[in-house]
């Protein structure tokens, strides 16, 4: 049977029928993928170093000086091997870092604290030190420092702002009361005992244990005592090692055998020296062992062994004469002499009659002067040239005895020789013997004193300054001739006259002295002054007589 109209039907049933409730949720679906992870943040800022900071401006100078109001330096142009830093008491905005610096001085730790220098611009430029002693100069501190690290060798520059950072560390704690003493260890497994020794030999002239010398006593012995002028007749003794006891703990090996056909035998270690006593000898601590075992066959002499190596080479010997490219020869050991084989000089050169000797120039002289040269002769003639001798000096000299060690001579003064031919710097008359005192001599005569405080060199030919603390000299002008006059002080001045030419005129003698004065007054001259040098010291040509 069919209905035509049964979808129809079921249309309207459906849709009139009424709404039912909601049903369960149903179960949760699958994680979805890890979304791509975000960009990264930008970098905080740097934090600040920690402890009492302070302001400064850095120093190139590695002065051990106040670097003088808000200054800082250090004592090395690479910064970051100072040991040493220089700061004044106040930064740049006047703090004071007084109080700090001494609470930093009252650590008692071998640490004190620790400084760090950044530029104040830039963190990345740094020095970090550790301070290990500090020292208040009032008014600026020098700290030892020892660097631990650095961003460069140096960082700052001169005039730089920078900021100093300091730490202190804690002081040094007290030592700790001492801990209980621990428990006893336990005691030690006993040793296994060692193997019985063999049964000493019998008989008067072999003794173990002796109480008294050629005594009868127990073996197994500590002491063995042999008498050597009668046991041949009983033993032999096959083999005796002394080995010295500050060398070895073992002295030596005896081994001591019966000569009976028993073939009884001992062998004995000795750890002590071998002491002879009246014929005896007694061998000390000494411990039997068991029987020695049959001796072996000797064995062959083993292969010669293969030669050692060739040792280093020896250094190379001092050289001794040296010649160089230009031929030119030198000694480099000891003196050198000629006709003689005992030089009392660098260069000696001796015959028959006469003595050359050339000295280092600071350790001869016969009188303790610097003399470099001697030549010793028996005609007079010492020194001979065929051309020229150049010197230096500008005068030649005598020394002359002064009139007392105490008078005081300086170049270019003038001084008087008195009637006993002796130096002195006091005023007599006007016609008395003045001289002036050497100031650089070509030649020295008279060079046979032994005493240098009792003599001094005048120059009596030649040229030589007058010293400007003379009275008068600073009034020398050039032409000028040097009279010597005595100053209210009884001491030696002088003054410079231009004396006329001398004019001779008619008379009954056929001249007559028209120009006294000038006569008398060159008498009196000591020298003509013939130019002012650049000290402003007048120079003297010395008038001879």
């Amino acid at each position: 049977m069919s209905y035509n109209n049964y979808g129809k039907y079921n249309q309207y049933v459906t849709c009139c029928k009424p709404i039912g409730t909601t049903g369960a949720t149903g179960p949760a679906g699958p994680i979805g993928p890890i979304g791509p992870v975000g960009p990264t943040g930008p970098r905080g800022e740097d934090g600040v170093f920690g402890g009492a900071t302070f302001e400064y401006l850095f120093s190139t100078s590695t002065d051990a000086t106040d670097p003088t109001l808000g200054y800082l330096r250090l004592n090395n142009i690479s910064q970051d091997v100072a040991n040493h830093m220089y700061i004044d008491s106040l930064d740049i905005t006047g703090v004071s870092i007084n109080k700090f610096m001494q609470s930093i001085e009252l650590v008692t730790s071998t640490v004190k604290g620790y400084v760090r220098l950044t530029d104040k611009n830039n963190s990345e430029n740094f020095i970090l030190f550790q301070i290990a002693d500090l020292t208040d100069n009032t008014g600026w501190w020098t700290i030892n420092i020892i660097t631990q690290t650095a961003s460069v060798v140096s960082p700052f520059t001169n005039d730089q702002e920078i900021l100093a950072s300091f730490v202190t560390s804690g002081n040094k704690g007290s030592v700790g009361d001492t801990g209980a003493t621990g428990p006893q260890g336990a005691t030690g497994l006993d040793g296994v005992t060692g193997l019985q020794g063999a049964t000493g030999l019998d008989g008067t002239y072999i003794i173990f244990n002796p109480t008294t010398a050629n005594s009868v006593s127990s073996s197994g012995a500590s002491l063995m005592e042999i008498d050597t002028a009668s046991m041949a007749q009983y033993v032999s003794i096959d083999s005796l090692l002394y080995v010295d006891s500050t060398t070895s703990s073992v002295s030596g090996y005896v081994r001591v055998t019966s000569i009976d056909t028993s073939g009884n035998f001992g062998v004995t270690w000795i750890n002590t020296n071998t002491n002879p006593i009246v014929g005896w000898n007694t061998l000390t601590n000494i411990i039997l062992t068991g029987p020695q075992g049959i001796v072996g066959a000797t064995g062959a002499t083993g292969a010669t062994g293969a030669t050692g190596a060739t040792g280093p080479q020896g250094a190379t010997g001092a050289t001794i004469w040296i010649q160089d490219a230009s031929n030119n020869i030198s000694y480099s050991l000891g003196d050198v002499s000629i006709g003689t084989t005992i030089p009392t000089s660098r260069f000696n050169v001796k015959s028959t009659v006469d003595d050359m000797i050339i000295y280092p120039a600071d350790t001869y002289g016969p009188n303790n002067s610097d003399a470099t040269m001697k030549i010793g002769s028996t005609n007079g003639r010492s020194i001979n040239a065929t051309g020229t001798v150049n010197s230096s000096g500008a005068d030649y000299a005598e020394y002359f005895t002064k009139d007392a060690s105490s008078t005081i001579f300086a170049p270019g003064d003038i001084c008087r020789l008195d009637n006993s031919g002796n130096l002195t710097n006091t005023f007599d008359t006007f016609y008395s013997n003045y001289h002036i005192i050497s100031s650089n001599p070509s030649f020295v005569g008279g060079d046979d004193w032994t005493d240098s405080k009792s003599v001094d060199r005048i120059a009596l030919c030649g040229s030589t300054i007058i010293n400007t603390s003379v009275v008068g000299a600073t009034g020398l002008q050039v032409g000028h001739y040097v009279i010597p006059y005595g100053t209210i002080s009884g001491s030696i001045g002088c003054t410079g006259v231009s004396i006329l030419p001398i004019t001779w005129g008619g008379g009954s003698s056929g001249h007559s002295n028209a120009n006294t004065t000038a006569i008398t007054n060159y008498v009196a001259t000591i020298g003509r002054v013939i130019y002012i040098d650049a000290s402003g010291q007048p120079v003297v040509l010395i008038k001879s007589v």
